[in-house]
């Protein structure tokens, strides 16, 4: 018998065992390898999507600062052409009222009343601009307008008769002033518009409650209600 067959196949068996050895070094060696290469393919698709998604975001934004810059341009013409109108409107007002009252026409007193209003109307949105355009508040009409509802040198008679009105109209809104002709003026005040004043005025004569009721500014009168 051979005494080197032995030998011989248990060297190809461990010539065997290191091939498969060699094999699974490889193998184990290539896991991190691919795990890396996916790994980076994974990062380069999620670079490019949001590569993508920034190029949509920042058209959107210039769509948007375009929108807005065309807004604001559209908004500072209306603005402009608010204060022609607010101008035009004071200038025809101020030409009116200085005639004095008792020489105007029944026409020029309607259309006085008439402009007001409607210059209630547009003081409101020049103050609701003023919020975006501060130097647009001084265009705005700040006189304030009340409702007298009585007037007499005597402030005490005045006292008196407030009660009635405050049980009507509350204690914040009901004032006694001191005119610049040394009279007191017993009034109502509300918002403070012309077209409030005009209206409760009226509303007070042909109701019989205040027959000599008249509306008045009362920039320079003095409170006095003590």
């Amino acid at each position: 018998m051979n005494s080197s067959t032995p030998i011989k196949s248990l060297l190809e068996e461990i010539s065997t065992k290191e091939r498969q050895a060699r094999k699974r070094a490889v193998i184990y060696s290539l896991i991190p390898v691919t795990v890396a290469v996916v790994l980076v393919a994974l990062t380069a698709w999620e670079v490019a999507k949001a590569r993508v998604e920034v190029e949509k975001a920042t058209q959107e934004v210039r769509r948007l600062q375009h929108q807005a810059d065309s807004a604001n341009q559209q908004l500072r013409d209306a603005a402009m052409k608010l204060v022609d109108i607010a101008l035009a409107t004071k200038e025809i007002e101020t030409l009116v009222e200085s005639k004095q009252s008792y020489l105007r026409t029944i026409d020029e007193a309607r259309f006085l009343i008439d402009i007001r209003m409607k210059f209630d109307a547009l003081n409101s949105d020049l103050l609701k601009l003023s919020e975006t355009f501060p130097a647009m508040q001084e265009l705005a009409d700040n006189r304030k307008w009340v409702t007298i509802v009585k007037s007499s040198r005597d402030l005490n008679e005045l006292k008196s008769a407030a009660q009635a009105w405050i049980a009507d109209y509350g204690r914040s809104n009901v004032v006694i002033y001191q005119t610049p002709n040394g009279f007191h003026a017993l009034a109502v005040r509300g918002d403070g518009t012309f077209t409030q004043a005009y209206r409760l005025t009226v509303s007070l004569i042909r109701t019989g409650r205040a027959r000599d009721a008249y509306f008045a500014e009362v920039s320079g009168w003095v409170p006095n209600n003590d």
